[in-house]
């Protein structure tokens, strides 16, 4: 079962590559509409700074006008998103956080008496099996979010219906 639960999550980095680029583009855009082009303070923008600093700056190219090496023209040059090192970042991205869903599916699979784990889409699966002879479903989701210090992250929430009925995985782990 394993080698069919790493193909599936590996059938999904392109997407969660996809949402992180996306993510980086909406990020960016929000930006420049605040900023300008050539973000303007940014380090001192309560709203994008730590995005900035964090995530953005490495993604950025500089139109800085040849042999122009003066630090006062850099930062009044506009800035532009680097598309390679955009979809080099949202590679790394997507092997780290499939990495993640793989080991957070594989520990709720763990959970059950026996186990199957169903495709559903782009960014959830659906997981059944028994525990203590009832019926158990765990839907895995996995969400792209960025918290207010700028770090682009996941989270992996799930539910758990132990015979039908939604259950706290508090309650289930201690079954």
């Amino acid at each position: 079962m394993d080698d069919v639960l790493e193909k599936a999550v590996e059938e999904y980095k392109p997407i969660i590559a996809k949402q992180y680029s996306d993510l980086v583009h909406r990020i960016f855009e929000q930006m420049v509409k605040k900023l300008g082009p050539t973000l303007k303070d940014v380090y001192n923008d309560w709203t994008w700074g730590r995005t900035y600093s964090s995530t953005m700056r490495n993604l950025i190219h500089i139109c800085v006008p040849p042999n122009t090496y003066s630090c006062h023209l850099i930062d009044a040059a506009d800035k532009i998103l680097d598309e390679e090192k955009v979809t080099e970042a949202a590679t790394k991205y997507a092997d780290s956080v499939a990495d993640a869903l793989l080991r957070k599916i594989k520990e709720k699979v763990g959970l059950l008496d026996s186990a199957s784990v169903h495709k559903m889409n782009a960014d959830t699966f659906l997981i059944s099996g028994k525990k203590h002879g009832t019926e158990v479903q765990i839907e895995q989701t996995m969400i792209l979010n960025h918290s207010k210090l700028g770090t682009i992250f996941n989270q992996f929430p799930a539910r758990i219906y132990l015979g039908g009925k939604f259950i706290s995985a508090a309650k289930f782990k201690k079954l």
